[in-house]
Formats: C-alpha cells, structure tokens, sequence
C-alpha cells in the first residue's frame, strides 16, 4: 500500500468513527455537567438562574429608577452567565471531537508529502517497551511503521515469537491462520518443531505476510472519546462547588426567608426607626440587597478567563528549561535558593496564542476535559510507565569487565585458599557513562591501561561482534526465534507432561552498542574493515526447569518467577585482510559461551579452564544477569570455515546439555588440535535429520565452535537520566511521590531504582503479578500467621526476626575483585522453609543469589486484585511506596484508580510511542506524553532521519497516541516539568486563596446589611452599590490578589489529597477564627457607624431623610470597600506577615487597592461638596477612622496563628509524606 493512500484511508476511518461517537454522545450529558445544580463543574446553576431571576423580578417591581437599573443589571449577568456556563460545558465535550479533526487534518497534510524508506525508524532497531514498531509493506519496500499508523489492509510481516498488533490474517494459499491483537506468532502454529535429543539444525522461519483486518489505532480511539469526560474532578473545582453551594443552597434560601419573615414582623408592627420605609422596600429591595453577595454573578466570567491565563502561563513556563549544573549532577547537598526568588520569564505573545486558543477551544489543547493547571498544583502522585528512552537513556552502557589477571604474589585470594590449585584472579573494572551521552564511557581505575594486555582481545571480538552491521539482520531474525522458542507452548511427544514446564526466559533485547568501549581500549572505529565476514553461526539451548537434567539454579528460577537469558551464542568466522587467518569470535550468555571454552586468556597466557574459575565466572554471571544484562566474548584460531548451511539455519543444542560438547566424543576431543580442521566424527555411520543436513556437518560446526578461549564479560545496564534523578529529588522536596509502574521484575526493577534514587528498601515495592494466596504465602515466607488491623499479636522472636536488617546490596559483593567460594557468598535468609518451600535445600552459590531477600517483608500484597482488601484490611502503605513491578497496562491503570479512589492526584508521564498508555493516560487526572528516545542499533547509525518539510512518521504517531493528553514533547526537548508544576501550585494555591477571600467577603456583604435589618435599621448600602461592589470591585480586587500571591517555601509544602470535602467542629472553628475574625472588626465598625449615622439622619432632617440616608450608603460602601482592600492584603501570603512582602511582586493587588480606594474616595468627595456631611456622626468617622487602623493589625495577628497553623500540618503532612510504617512493619 502506498504511504499516502494509507494516511487518507486512516483520516477516512477516524473522520467515519469521530462522527459516529459523536451522533451517539447524548447533548444532555453536557447540559447536566454546564447547568445541573449537583454538577461539580458547573458555573452557573440552574438554581443560580432562578434566584438571579428571583432578584430581579423583585427589582423591577420597584418603580424607582436605581432599582430598575439594578434590575436590569442583574437579568443581563444572569443571561450572559447562563450562556457563559453553558458554553463552557459544550467546549468541554467538543474539546476531544476538535483534537481529533486537528490530527485528520495532520494526517491529510501528510498524506501530501512523500516519506522514504530513511523517515522510518531503522529496521533492525533494538526492541523496547517503549517503542511498539511494525515492519510493513510501504510503496512496495519494507519498513518499519509507528503502531498508530497501521491500517486495514496493510501487509505486515510478522517474526516468529511477535505479538500480533492486530487482528490479521496469513497470506497464504496452504493455510489459514488468523491472529486477534495481542496474540503471539508461535512457529508451532505453522510448523511444529519436534525436540531432538541430539544437535540438530533448525530452519529458521523468515518473517511471514499478514494482512491486516482491522485498524487498530480505531478501537484505542473509540475508548478515548467514549471516555474523555469521566476523569476526576479536580480538587480546587471541588472547594469551589462546594463554598459556593454553601452560599447558594443553604445561605441564600436561610436569609432571604429570614429576612422576609423579620419584614413582616416589621411591617405589622410598624418596627422601624424611620417612619418612612416603605413596603416595597422592605419586601423587595431589602430582601435583594441581602442576596446579591450570595450568588454568583462575576464569578463564571472571572473563573474561566483566570484559569486559561494561568495555565497559558504554565504551558509557557513549561517550554522553559531550568536544569541545574552541578559539577556533580547526583549530588544532593548543593542548595540553589536563587530558585525561589527568581520567576521563570514568560513571553506574553505566545501566552496570548495559548491563551485564546484554549479559551475558544480549539482542540490545541485539553484545558476542560484534563485540567493540566489543577492537576500538577495539586498532585501528589507523580506516575511514569516507561523507563527505556524516558526514565533512563536508550541504550544500555557498559558497567562492569570481567576478565582474568596473573595473581600476584601478594595477592589475597578470596577464591581460594589453596594458591597453587589456581594461578589466575578475576579483575572487575567499573566503567562510568557521561551524563549527557549514553555511549560515552570512561575507566574509574586510573591504572585500567596496565589491564591492556588483559582487555584487547576483548576489545576485538566486541567490535567484530557487537556492533558489526554485517551481522545485525541476521542476529535480529535469532533474537525473534528465540523469543519464539522462550514463550512457545508446552512440548510434546515424548516428554513426559511434568517436564514441559518451559521457563520464562527473555533473550537478549540488544547486545548494546560497545564500540566505544573497543575505541577506548585501542580499537577505532572503522577497525574492523580491516576483517572479512565468511560466516555467522547462531547456536542456542533450550532449557526446561523441571527435567531431571536441570540444575538446580535452573528450578530455582522457576520457581522465583524469574527471567533469565535464554543459553545462546553467536559465533563469527571472520578472515583478517593483513594475514589471510580465520578466526572464530564469540559473543552470547555465559553459560553457554563458558561450556564451549576449555581455557581463559589472563593476559600474557593461556590458562585452563578449571572448576573454580568456572564457578566464579558463572557467579558474577548469575549475579549481573538477574539484575542487568551480561555478554561473555570467547575466541579460537581456526583453519576452515564451517560448513553452515547458506539458508538462515540455528544450531539447537539437545536441552540441558551441560558441558557444551566435551562430553560429546571425549576420545576425538582429548587428541583435536587447537587449529584442526576437526575430528573424523564417523560421519558415514550417522544418521540423517530431518532437515536434510548431515549430522557430520552438524558435528563440524559444533566442533569449530569448541575449544575456545574465554576472554571476558561485559555487564550492560540502562542508566538513569540526569534530570530524572534531579528531578525525583525535586519531587520528593515537594511532597510529591514518584511512582514508577515497571514492566520487569522486581530484582531489576529496584536496581534501576535506585539508580534513580528512589527507596528500594523493605516496604517500598510492590508487585502487580498475580501470585497465589498471600496467607499460605505469607505462612511460607516467614512461618507465622496472617495478621490483620483486628488481630496483631507477636511472640517477641518472631517482633526480633521480623526487625532484622537486610542483607547487603548485590552491588556492593560484586565489587571486590573477587568472589566468595560456592555456597559462602550469602547466608539464606529462608532458612526455616520445610521440604515444600521455595527454595533447594542444596545450597549453592547461585541458590544464594536467588535467596536474596528481594521480597518486600512487610507483608505487603502482591497482585493488583489484593491491593484493595490490603487498604480495607490493613494499612495504606500501598498507597506510599514508589515502585510498582511486573506491570501491565491493566494493571497499571486499576493501580492509577485505586490511588484516586484514596485521595491521590496521579499525574503520569508515558511514552507517545507505546499505544498501551492511552488508556493509562485517559484515567489519570493528567497525562503528558513524551516521545522517547528510540533506541540504536549503533551509536553511528541515526534511528531515522527527519523529512525536509512537514512531520516525519515517528511525530505523526505520537500526535495520534497522545490525542488524550494536554502535553507532547520529545524526551530531548528543553522542558521542565519542575518547574510546571510549581507554577501550577502557585497558580492553584492562590485561586484556592482568592476563592476563600471571595467567599468571605460575600458573607461579610449579606451579614452586614442582614444585621442592621435586624436592627430595624435601613440597609447600610443601596442595592447599585451592592451591585458595583459584588460585580467590579470584588472581582478587581480577586485578580490583583491572584496575581499577587506569593507564598514562601512553595516548592516544599505538601498540597494535601483529592479526598471529599467534610465539616467538622475543628473545621468550623478553623473557618471561625481564621476567616470570620477577620471581618468582625470591620463589621463592627460598619454596623454601629451606620447606627450612630440613622439617627443623626433622623435627628438632622425633618421632613425627607433620603438625601441623608443616600450620603450614608456611600459612606458606607466607600469604607467597606477600602475595608475589604485592607483586608485582602492578609491574603496575599499565608507564610509571611505583610511587612515582609516585596511591594515588586504584589505591585498588582497595590495598584488595585489603590485605583479602588481613590475612585471611591473622590467620588464621596464629589458628593459631600454637593450634599454636605451635615448627616455623618463625628463618631462614624472615628470609628471608621480606626477600623482602618485596626483591621490590619487584627489581621496580621491572626495570620500569625495561622502560619503556626500551618507550619504545624506542614510538619505533619511531610512526617506522614515520609514514614512507610505499616500494620505488619518490622519496627
């Protein structure tokens, strides 16, 4: 299929699917979330509206022009709200529906252009849970297609062992076979492979035609748009529901009747200090100057508009870079406090750009349906998928070289106390990467060049094999064999049924790129042009754990679950151009590579093999291989080259042959030359396989791949990115917990992460893989009872046993030069299990390593399905640890749910080139997809090139993967995502502030007029003037106050959980002091001012007393005005006293204040020259007079108790943030 018409056919299919979702999407879903008075997202209420038409109607029924403007005020904000609120819920649920025409038109735009077969990521591109690739068939040459872009149609070349990425069908005239997505690629399934009990060779299948049935990008699709709208709401939209259905249902209601029942108590009984009021105004405008405050008319508007600049600012503050050089990038001690004082500088013109193109909705970006802003202000679980090309680089880097020294005389043999039994000691150098490029590496011993003679053989045989790309296809088809034969059905035929137990192996993913280590050594790149390829022979074992012949670090494999490199090796016959001589390298797994050797090289000579040296080469083998990935390299001169079959042919060894051939003809192998051309193997006598190669060539091979020289070991590990690390520490400051959900085990998962600094320790890891019964479990682990929340009782040697420390870390045993004897390396820490326990109770030096302590011992659950009764039965220390392994996507997202369901707000971070995390990023409460680095087949060979114009295919893909996410990027790009999310939590804690400030400041406006009603007094301020201050002033003062706020130490305080909110008495008292006691002083002094004020009124004019009372409101409403301003400036920060706030960063709320305050002022000037202040009391401006006085300090007191306050459950919140202890802890 061509590239273009496959772009169109899938723009076609998404645009058909788009459509269809949408004709079924119900328009009463987003009424109900734009109207509904239970909506927590919603603005604008339908009882909103009805109390707003409420107040209307009895405005307009008041003939007075103040009240009819008022009135009309009033229904205007009412409809304009209405629409507002109703608008934002329809952006809301065409939000993902417009994100999804953007990437029909991307794809449309591209199908215009043409990619070649360089756009594509390389073919032979390392395999990697990050990164799901698809060989097809594109304008008629193969290449290797981005998951996301596969359509129905296409062929598809599936390799033995590989997982079907759709459903398909064979192309195939002999056979039909069809695959469903997800379904392995058995060679069984076309042609089943019968076990040999002797050497035999295997055809190897080359990659079969499929076509695909099905798009899959449509069914991952359909569950997105589907299910885009049920994310959590965020917890600042649920304080602002419920504040203000506080005001709205249960305020509003109490005081409009309460103060229509006192009317009409006053209006019987003529209760009144002035004679003049009438029914209208008690019965209409009293009533709605009472509930004016109560509902909110400028808070959609504002709502809306603050939070789209502030996360503008946040999408623009995170295309900043802010990573901190250190000369040393892991070392945690450097403090940088100018990051406190220093904001990130943002561009205001493509602020602006987001800024409208989130507010229209435009499908740019996903600010309704995934809150970004919200999300990271308030998050307390920060989630990553991925580790390959994310969390760590894309390549595994060389950590450690094993080979063989001359033992020195004063050398103290750890191995063996017999120095004459064994002239050679084992030499581990370490090698440290660059920080800022994988492949660069360095020796740490300076003294590393004397080991030249030691490593450069070494150093050869890794350029000729390693990173050759003569040899890459070839080795890629192997690798696909191999995981076929690793994940293949149980065996048949004439083995018994109890021994088809296959273990769960995984070859090799990538034999690393080490050219640079052969450069360091000596060899530079382009050396091994010096030397001809003639032949590549793959020879492999298989190994089934419960046969007799299986040893028993075999079976304990088994039955620890854990993966183990499949035996396998590569052998080249290469011809040097300089002397014409053939030879022989090797490359593969120890165990393999070691049966084929029969002595080592120590530097200056040839040693044999003995059984020592073997057993402390398979020990640091065993030992790297159960925690990072482990080469062996071997050599031999030969003088033939070995008749391999020319097709694509694997040697297969009978399984569990151990020793590789020496026990195969002890009499021919005792008298064969190191440079024979092979022993007389009575080829004519033998009979003829299957496959139509002669055993005597069989033989051949196997002999030409015996007698060789072990040169060495390399141990690859994936390193962790520096900013990772940083970035962990950042978190982890911040009180948000790093959570990493790892496809692997849990012995190289908790070696990674520590590589990240994350705590690996007794109770901080959990596995998601089902495991049987956790009591029986439990019982066998550490022979005692299961113990529960209800029943906890321990006899004081079982308390002793459990509060035992750990053994030391892997790591540092292997780093003496050498190792302990077999069966001294460790003690068992299970030493109480019974005959049916996990573990042989034959001791060896591997049955030690795999006793090492990997389990959690704090009787945490295991398997995603216990998680729940854990949290119900027991503690929540679940919900604290950072590393969950043996992950799935399921798994992963139930794990994503059950942390909401406890409170937690889970930001995840995953990769764009992995489909599985759609559905991940669909149920966190926000998602950012990275493009992760792809891994190379060599350092110099790029993964792809870019096309000249327009997007190359790998960009393309993540745009389609990332379609439910608010952020793309790539893993190279300069981002901070720190830095985000501290813009988020300022952003987020200061409308959680100004959100506070605003409620309380409309409580403070209804009481104060409620209040003098009370009194019999007229209303303190007209219902304009409660109008012009609840529409302009309040929201004026809201937004300076937004953009002033500046909390001190905000990258270190704890942001609490997204749990349902709850009043109790010590919450009722906290809102009593902390915010009422801030208004009764002003309350005070507006109530009795206007007291003292009325009945000088009264006292003053005889006939008409309006023109008195009105000079009296705009006294009033200009003092509770430049009250509230006041007021506001104790909200500006909850850390510090207002005597400490910089006047540079909260110039905002000052201009503000200071606009409002001279307006009003002036504005009561202009009217006291006119009217006269004949009939203000002197006593009402000195108690104004002092309020203004008084207010602040009142209020800087009692924000004093409140930074104790919260310093207190600061302390708290980061001891309950740090402490893991559970119900079965052992301390």
């Amino acid at each position: 299929m061509e590239s273009s018409r496959a772009l169109k056919t899938l723009a076609e299919n998404i645009k058909k699917l788009r459509s269809a979702v949408y004709s079924e999407t119900s328009s009463i879903s987003w009424i109900c979330e734009a109207w509904h008075p239970g909506s927590k997202l919603s603005l604008f209420k339908l009882s909103s509206a009805s109390f707003s038409l409420v107040l209307c109607i009895a405005l307009l029924a008041e003939s007075s022009l103040e009240a009819i403007a008022s009135g009309a005020i009033i229904l205007l904000m009412t409809g304009l709200n209405f629409a507002v609120s109703g608008l934002d819920g329809y952006l809301r649920r065409e939000e993902i529906f417009r994100r999804t025409d953007r990437v029909v038109r991307e794809l449309m735009t591209e199908s215009e252009r043409e990619w070649n077969s360089g756009n594509y990521p390389h073919l032979h591109t390392p395999m990697s849970a990050s990164v799901v690739l698809q060989w097809v068939l594109r304008n008629g040459e193969m290449v290797n297609l981005p998951w996301a872009l596969l359509v129905e149609g296409d062929i598809v070349f599936l390799k033995p062992g590989q997982i079907s990425p759709a459903k398909c069908r064979m192309v195939c005239e002999k056979m039909d076979l069809t695959l469903e997505q997800g379904e392995t690629f058995h060679i069984d399934s076309f042609k089943r492979m019968e076990k040999s009990l002797l050497p035999e060779f295997k055809p190897s299948m080359e990659p079969q035609k499929f076509r695909l049935e099905e798009t899959p990008y449509l069914k991952e699709l359909d569950f997105v748009l589907r299910r885009v709208a049920q994310r959590p709401v965020s917890k600042l939209n649920k304080e602002r529901h419920y504040l203000f259905s506080i005001l709205e249902h249960l305020l509003f209601p109490i005081l409009i009747i309460l103060v229509l029942a006192w009317n009409c108590f006053r209006y019987k009984y003529s209760w009144n200090w002035y004679s003049g009021t009438t029914i209208s105004a008690l019965f209409l405008i009293e009533p709605a100057v009472v509930g004016i405050p109560l509902l909110p008319f400028a808070l959609p508007l504002w709502w809306i508009l603050t939070n789209h600049a502030a996360f503008a600012s946040v999408l623009e503050i995170f295309r900043q870079s802010d990573v901190i050089q250190t000369s040393d990038p892991f070392d945690d001690t450097i403090e940088t406090p100018e990051l406190e004082d220093k904001g990130n500088e943002v561009t205001w013109k493509h602020i602006g750009r987001i800024f409208f193109a989130s507010l229209l909705g435009t499908g740019e970006y996903l600010s309704r349906t995934e809150n970004l802003l919200h999300t990271l202000g308030s998050v307390t679980s920060f989630c990553c998928t991925d580790k390959k090309g994310v969390l760590s680089w894309q390549n595994p880097s060389a950590e450690k070289i094993f080979f063989f020294k001359p033992k020195s005389k004063d050398h103290f043999d750890l191995i063996n106390e017999d120095t004459e039994e064994m002239s050679v000691a084992s030499e581990i150098l370490t090698v440290t990467h660059d920080h800022n490029n994988p492949f660069q590496v360095d020796f740490d011993d300076p003294q590393w060049r004397s080991y030249l003679p030691n490593l450069k053989p070494l150093g050869l045989s890794i350029l000729l094999n390693t990173c050759n790309l003569w040899t890459e296809e070839k080795y890629t088809y192997f690798f696909q064999h191999l995981l076929c034969e690793s994940v293949r059905e149980p065996l048949q035929g004439d083995v018994h049924v109890q021994d088809t137990n296959t273990l769960d192996l995984l070859p090799i993913p990538s034999r690393g790129c080490l050219c640079e280590l052969s450069s360091r050594i000596g060899f530079p790149e382009g050396y091994e042009n010096e030397f001809e390829l003639k032949q590549q022979m793959h020879t492999f074992r298989p190994v089934i754990a419960d046969s007799s012949g299986a040893d028993t670090f075999t079976r304990n494999l088994s039955l620890a679950k854990l993966k183990f490199p499949f035996p396998h090796m590569v052998s080249l016959v290469v011809e040097n151009h300089y002397d014409k001589n053939l030879q022989l390298v090797t490359q593969g797994t120890a165990d393999i590579v070691l049966d084929s050797c029969v002595d080592i090289w120590a530097g200056n000579d040839l040693i044999d093999l003995n059984e020592d040296t073997r057993k402390t080469i398979l020990e640091f083998y065993h030992r790297a291989s159960l925690t990072s990935y482990c080469s062996a390299f071997s050599y031999r001169p030969i003088s033939y080259v070995p008749p391999w079959p020319d097709k694509n042919m694997y040697m297969e060894l009978p399984h569990n042959s151990s020793p590789f051939i020496s026990h195969f003809n002890q009499s021919c192998t005792d008298s064969v030359d190191r440079v024979s051309t092979g022993p007389d193997l009575g080829c004519e006598d033998a009979t003829q396989p299957e496959s139509g190669f002669g055993s005597c060539n069989v033989y051949s091979c196997i002999e030409s791949q015996c007698n060789q020289t072990f040169l060495g070991m390399v141990q690859m590990q994936y390193q962790a990115r520096v900013d990772i690390v940083q970035f962990i520490d950042l978190l982890e400051k911040a009180c948000i917990r790093f959570v990493h959900f790892s496809k692997e085990n849990e012995l190289r998962s908790r070696v990674f992460s520590e590589k990240m600094g994350l705590e690996s320790g007794w109770n901080c890891h959990i596995s998601l893989r089902a495991e049987a019964d956790l009591k029986s479990k439990t019982k066998q682990m550490y022979t005692r009872k299961w113990v529960t929340k209800k029943f906890s009782a321990e006899s004081a040697s079982v308390k002793h046993f459990m509060s035992a420390s750990l053994p030391e870390k892997l790591n540092e045993l292997a780093g003496s030069p050498d190792f302990p004897k077999q069966g001294e390396l460790m003690k068992p820490l299970l030493s109480n299990l019974d005959q049916s326990g996990m573990l042989d109770s034959r001791s060896s030096s591997t049955n030690s390593i795999l006793q090492y302590d990997m389990s959690n011992r704090a009787q945490l659950p295991c398997g995603i399905e216990n998680i729940r009764p854990h949290l119900d039965k027991m503690d929540n220390v679940p919900l604290l640890v950072s590393l969950f392994t043996d992950c799935n996507p399921a798994s992963t997202r139930e794990m994503v749910e059950i942390m909401q369901e406890n409170g937690e707000v889970v930001a995840v971070l995953g990769s764009s080139a992995n489909y599985h995390n759609m559905r991940i990023f669909l149920t966190s409460d926000a998602s950012l997809a990275v493009e992760p680095l792809y891994p190379q087949v060599c350092q110099h060979v790029s993964v792809y090139s870019y096309p000249k114009t327009g997007l190359s295919p790998t960009d393309l893909a993540s745009h389609l993967t990332s379609i439910s996410s608010s952020v793309l990027f790539k893993r190279d790009d300069e981002v901070t995502i720190y830095g985000s999310i501290v813009a988020s939590r300022r952003h987020v804690m200061a409308l959680c502030h100004t959100l506070r400030f605003w409620i309380s400041a409309s409580i403070f406006l209804s009481t104060i007029v409620i209040v003098c009603l009370l009194m019999a007094l007229p209303s303190p301020i007209s219902a304009i003037q409660q109008i012009l201050i609840n529409l302009l002033y309040l929201p004026l003062i809201c937004t300076g106050l937004f953009f002033s706020a500046c909390d001190r130490n905000i990258r270190n305080i704890s942001t609490g959980k997204n749990g349902e909110i709850q009043i109790c008495k010590e919450v009722l008292w906290y809102m009593f002091w902390c915010y009422a006691c801030r208004f009764l002083a002003p309350l005070l002094a507006v109530i009795t001012s206007h007291c003292i004020s009325v009945f000088n009124v009264i006292q003053t004019c005889k006939d008409d007393c309006r023109r008195g009372f009105s000079v009296l409101e705009d006294v009033n409403a200009t003092f509770i005005a430049v009250l509230l301003i006041l007021i506001s400036l104790s909200f500006v920060s909850r850390t510090d006293q207002i005597w400490k706030l910089k006047p540079r960063k909260s110039w905002q709320i000052i201009l503000v204040g200071v606009s409002i305050g001279l307006i009003q002022c002036l504005y009561l000037l202009v009217r006291l020259a006119v009217v006269g202040s004949r009939f203000i009391s002197l006593f009402s401006w000195i108690l104004y007079a002092l309020s203004l006085i008084i207010t602040p300090v009142i209020n800087e007191l009692i924000k004093r108790q409140e930074i104790k306050v919260n310093v207190r459950f600061q302390k708290r919140a980061r001891l309950e943030f740090g402490t893991k202890l559970g119900i079965n802890s052992p301390f």
